[in-house]
């Protein structure tokens, strides 16, 4: 693919996601790269799986897109490994069930709870920004 055509397909890729309302939020978030093999890979935060298959379907439909690399990340998939590397972080294990909620948007990550030291308050920072795919960190933990 001549350096032209491939500036061309990065174009029409980034067109037609405009075109795609429910990513319009988000597309400044999104990493779009259309490479000489005609494979086009996406990455970045998402709000929903949903909008990650109209995501995919918008793209894969182009002309002269070959592939599609998928690197996108829901924030309900964000807030889950999120919660699990909290739970699995041995330092953590006293927590209480539920004293830590975690609400992902667009990759901004806010945690919220009721801690009873600053040890473990940190501990819940350190494990949370600890997680591919975190853009920035709320921390309203007591």
């Amino acid at each position: 693919m001549t350096d032209a055509a491939l500036q061309d397909l990065q174009l029409e890729v980034e067109e037609a996601l405009w075109q795609y309302d429910p990513i319009r939020e988000a597309l400044g978030a999104l990493q779009i790269e259309a490479r000489p093999d005609g494979q086009v890979e996406i990455a970045g935060p998402v709000r929903s799986g949903s909008i990650k298959d109209g995501i995919l379907a918008t793209v894969r439909r182009l002309p002269g897109v070959v592939g599609v690399i998928d690197r996108m990340l829901p924030d309900p998939k964000l807030e889950l490994v999120i919660a699990k590397a909290i739970d699995a972080d041995p330092g953590l294990k006293a927590l209480p069930p539920g004293s830590v909620s975690v609400y992902s948007h667009l990759g901004r990550v806010s945690l919220v709870g009721k801690l009873p030291n600053e040890a473990l308050r940190r501990r819940v920072l350190e494990a949370a920004q600890g997680v591919t795919g975190v853009r920035r960190l709320v921390d309203r933990l007591g």
